[in-house]
């Protein structure tokens, strides 16, 4: 295939449609974990924005490429010998189809990297696409627009993912909270998944609406399928409040107690050993590469971490020197949560030695 003479049509239809406003958590709508999910994400909806200081100046490339749109570097060098906040003092703003970069950047810093998300999915994955086709040759004479797939086109290529236990390595080492949006709304696409309108326990979902489509994966059809999980596994978590799946939010609640549980549960799956290495690793990777590094915890505790604005959590496995296997939950919540991760290392610390 080399010419497209007709449009790109964007069929994004296996999730519900919900409006969401990316600056509603932090009024931050760049920052690339607000990205909300999408049934056709493409790369994160983001672009990667590189600065390379040299000769005087920094330099602003961005990835991937988007047709139509062009960088306007206005940033300065700073002369100063600590790198300090790089990030707070570099402003980016989306103005047509300029991406306009402002602030200034410490030359101490070196190269670094700054994801930001600026475009709604649709026109996103348009960008990104025609950038990438002409690359390759080809041509693309329509437009690009939402609609579905009809029952007439032929398939032309398919795509498989990664094997779920990558994808929640993924989610975990690195506290992805688009890919956990997104697998959580994928629940409700599994032919396990209850229906909205049925009783949450055992109840396949082979009946398809009146149209003969199966109902878009949604945040509510999600949740009746978690609920039923736990319910046919004994679980009674009366406190569980879920708003997206994600640790993300401001109103999602579970206890340290019910944590627990779940983790001791995992110990007794099929899967435990893929869920296990799937938790960042004390001392060597994910989120706790920079913790418990070069002592006696290092290698030694599957951990995963949780911060927000007022919250620090950090949860998992870990092995004391005696072989003894020990699960851990430690949850902040108040306006000084950040001065707490002392209190958990020394937890930590205190656990690996009994």
């Amino acid at each position: 295939m080399r010419e497209i003479q007709g449009d790109l049509i964007l069929d994004r239809s296996a999730f519900a449609m919900q409006e969401t406003d990316p600056a509603a958590f932090d009024n931050d709508p760049g920052r690339a974990y607000n990205v909300s999910p999408d049934a056709l994400l493409l790369n994160f909806n983001a672009i990667r924005l590189r600065f390379i200081p040299a000769d005087g100046k920094v330099s602003v490339y961005s990835e991937p490429a988007l047709a139509g749109f062009t960088v306007d570097n206005r940033l300065s060098l700073k002369n100063q010998r600590l790198c300090g906040d790089w990030d707070g003092n570099v402003r980016v703003q989306l103005s047509g189809n300029v991406i306009r970069v402002h602030g200034t950047y410490p030359a101490a810093c070196g190269e670094h990297d700054k994801p930001i998300s600026l475009l709604p999915h649709a026109h996103y994955f348009d960008a990104v696409f025609r950038s990438l086709w002409q690359e390759m040759g080809g041509t693309l004479r329509g437009s690009t627009r939402d609609g579905r797939t009809p029952d007439s086109a032929m398939l032309f290529a398919t795509h498989y993912s990664q094997p779920l236990s990558e994808i929640i390595r993924d989610i975990n080492k690195f506290s992805n909270n688009v890919m956990a949006r997104q697998l959580f709304l994928s629940l409700s696409l599994s032919k396990e998944a209850p229906t909205k309108n049925t009783p949450p326990i055992n109840i396949p979902m082979d009946t398809a609406l009146p149209s003969g489509t199966p109902p878009p994966a949604s945040v509510e059809l999600s949740e009746i399928a978690l609920r039923s999980w736990l319910t046919q596994k004994g679980f009674d978590f009366p406190e569980l409040v879920v708003e997206n799946g994600a640790g993300l939010s401001r109103k999602e609640r579970l206890s340290p107690l019910n944590i627990s549980s779940l983790l001791q549960d995992i110990q007794l799956s099929p899967f435990s050993a893929e869920i296990e290495a799937s938790l960042p690793i004390a001392g060597v990777d994910g989120t706790m590469k920079k913790r418990h590094d070069n002592c006696a915890v290092t290698t030694h505790a599957h951990l995963k971490t949780g911060s927000l604005e007022g919250v620090k959590s950090i949860a998992g496995y870990l092995q004391s020197r005696s072989g003894k296997q020990w699960i851990l939950v430690f949850i902040i919540n108040h306006p000084n949560a950040a001065t707490g991760q002392q209190a958990q290392d020394e937890l930590i610390e205190w656990l690996e030695q009994q």
